[in-house]
């Protein structure tokens, strides 16, 4: 998990695993997966 276990913390990506629960993260990579998709089809 990008976000909750900082797998990109080396680039600047913070990490947020004691802040944010399981459900949380996963409301966020849904959205960030939904968001993407309508961009891509709107081009």
């Amino acid at each position: 998990m990008v976000v909750k276990d900082g797998a990109l913390l080396a680039n600047g990506m913070p990490q947020f695993g004691a802040e944010l629960p399981d459900d949380d993260v996963e409301a966020i990579r849904a959205f960030v997966a939904d968001e993407a998709r309508f961009i891509a089809a709107t081009k």
